[in-house]
């Protein structure tokens, strides 16, 4: 079975490496779009608890002063 598909493969390479050449295109540019999209999904996450952080640390700061007045 194996065989046949080479033999096959071989004698219509002239129409197959078009195909594969255009599956193997779109998998890398999936691949690298999926790449992009999770560093900037990462990137947005972080600063999103940096936001998060710096604004909890910004309230708590403010209730100390007022804790300070007389």
């Amino acid at each position: 079975m194996g065989a046949a598909a080479v033999v096959w493969l071989v004698g219509h390479w002239a129409s197959v490496w078009p195909v594969l050449a255009t599956v193997l295109a779109v998998a890398v540019a999936g691949g690298a779009g999926w790449v992009l999209w999770r560093a900037h999904r990462t990137a947005v996450g972080q600063d999103r608890r940096l936001r998060a952080q710096e604004e909890a640390k910004a309230r708590e700061l403010s209730m100390a002063q007022v804790d300070a007045l007389s």
